[in-house]
């Protein structure tokens, strides 16, 4: 068997497994804010309430093969639903790749942080919640961290854990509603993960998309400048790309200040 054929069915692999968990992570979005139970019951179709049979379930095919539609009353299928299996999908790859495709205890352990940072935006986009359940099932995989090898060290994670999560607390009792108390939560796990030089790089990447998206608001609805967007996502977001390439964008950034 030819070399790229074997990394594309090995791709493909990785690709169907990331698209079942998003499917999941889909659900744990939908349910958790409502205080269901994410292991209890079938996945059934919100308007006719009929449980879905396993042909209904297929990551994607499932979405396409059905034309968006429910095949007992017809009702159309969000398509949040299709791009949630496919973002599984492609983040399963994304982190095999960053990992030169080695099945390696880095590899699982960051596996499992980006699928429980993907839950937390993908909840927080549908309800403008994080819940603590999901900030407790980040700080799994995280913890689990301390034992990679080349991960931060300890004085690091600590300050991480402060540096970015203290002031936003105090900005919030000073402003009220500035930060909700899922995105302080979030970003101390983040910062004991990534350790504070990290930390620092991913706020700043979710503060760049997260006030481009706030300014596309602002021009696209100028009567309502007092609209809240959910921040969850870009932190989320600022943190996967400071995990994988936190370190190679610090020194790039080293390089280009001191021209090096």
């Amino acid at each position: 068997m030819p070399l790229w054929v074997a990394y594309a069915l090995l791709l493909g692999i990785v690709f169907l497994f990331g698209a079942c968990v998003g499917s999941f992570l889909g659900v744990v979005a939908d349910r958790v804010p409502r205080g269901q139970s994410i292991v209890r019951g079938r996945s059934f179709c919100p308007h006719c309430r009929r449980q879905l049979s396993p042909r209904e379930l297929i990551p994607l095919v499932s979405f396409l093969w059905q034309r968006r539609r429910c095949r007992h009353c017809g009702a159309p299928i969000p398509w949040r639903l299709f791009f949630t299996e496919l973002a599984g999908g492609l983040l399963a790859v994304w982190v095999l790749l960053s990992q030169n495709c080695t099945f390696n205890s880095t590899f699982w352990v960051y596996l499992a942080i980006c699928f429980a940072l993907l839950a937390i935006a993908l909840t927080d986009l549908a309800s403008m919640l994080i819940p603590g359940g999901l900030i407790a099932a980040l700080a799994v995989p995280v913890l689990g961290s301390l034992l990679l090898p080349q991960s931060p060290g300890l004085p690091s994670r600590l300050i991480g854990l402060f540096c970015v999560s203290v002031p936003m607390l105090l900005i919030t009792l000073a402003i009220p509603g500035s930060f909700g108390g899922g995105d302080i939560k979030l970003v101390a796990v983040c910062g004991f993960l990534l350790g504070w030089q990290r930390t620092l790089l991913g706020l700043f990447l979710a503060l760049l998309s997260g006030g481009a998206y706030g300014s596309y608001l602002l021009i696209k609805d100028r009567r309502n400048k007092s609209r809240h967007f959910a921040f969850g996502p870009f932190l989320c977001g600022g943190a996967f790309l400071a995990l994988l390439y936190g370190q190679d964008l610090i020194n790039w950034y080293i390089g280009l200040v001191t021209g090096w």
